[in-house]
């Protein structure tokens, strides 16, 4: 194992390093605040908590200029999954909150829905818990804040955390515990938590994994083949949890206007 330290070895990406991950089988990065550990010969990468954005950026550019060829093109695959990969590996944690109880169903579900009696059985059985009701109120004062003072990862674990004491979340909440959950698996990909802006009932927050970068969030034909739109929110009142960007689970309160969180802009 190999360890690198990112605040003195500005030269991550380099040739040396990837002949030396080549030859070794494996690396280690450490650096200020994060750490990554990568084993290539089992073809897993595991970053803990942190920020890895740069070092993956890094690694991504030099695999794209075909050096090592195949042995970059195996890391590349690595470093910087699949969106539809992240996604299959976060289903367990994102139908669990799929089936959480939507806190504003009230506002959005009619009687007339296939979903309404479950929908609404959870909710009542929310508001017979003080505790969990409590956990919300928590979490929906994390996201007031964050929309005041910006949004980091500290945040989306704090919220995450609350959401699932409560088991229950609106949209934000909600979209906040799924990134959570997306960027344990997403590698160096792009994990976005995004928001179209409008009135009371026509405002709406959710994710977006694996837009490419650079492209422009109101241009959906520029976020690439692979982006995929992920809303828990949906799932709570029977609709579904993810979908394309030309198919999103609430095409009614679409596109995006917001970029609320971007994991390849944390710092």
């Amino acid at each position: 194992m190999i360890n690198f330290n990112s605040a003195s070895s500005p030269r991550l990406a380099d040739a040396n390093v990837v002949s030396e991950v080549v030859s070794h089988g494996g690396f280690s990065v450490a650096g200020r605040g994060f750490t990554v550990s990568v084993a290539t010969g089992h073809g897993q990468v595991r970053p803990q908590e942190g920020v890895v954005g740069r070092f993956f950026e890094g690694a991504r550019r030099f695999c794209a200029t075909g050096s090592c060829a195949s042995q970059t093109r195996a890391l590349n695959d690595v470093l910087f999954p699949k969106p539809a990969e992240v996604l299959a590996k976060s289903l367990p944690v994102l139908n669990r909150l799929g089936g959480y109880a939507c806190t504003d169903a009230g506002t959005f579900v009619r009687p007339n829905s296939s979903a309404y009696g479950q929908v609404m059985s959870r909710l009542g059985d929310f508001y017979r818990d003080d505790d969990r009701m409590m956990a919300n109120r928590q979490a929906e004062s994390s996201v007031t804040h964050a929309e005041r003072f910006g949004l980091d990862r500290a945040r989306l674990d704090k919220v995450a955390e609350l959401v699932d004491k409560a088991q229950a979340g609106c949209c934000s909440t909600l979209a906040y515990a799924g990134a959570v959950e997306l960027l344990k698996h997403a590698g160096g990909g792009r994990v976005e938590v995004v928001s179209h802006h409008g009135g009371h009932n026509t405002t709406h927050c959710f994710i977006i994994v694996g837009r490419a970068d650079p492209s422009d969030l109101a241009q959906i034909g520029s976020w690439g083949a692979d982006a995929i739109v992920v809303d828990p929110w949906a799932a709570t009142i029977g609709g579904r949890l993810s979908g394309l960007p030309l198919s999103p689970p609430i095409g009614n309160l679409w596109p995006p206007t917001q970029s609320l969180f971007d994991s390849l802009r944390q710092v």
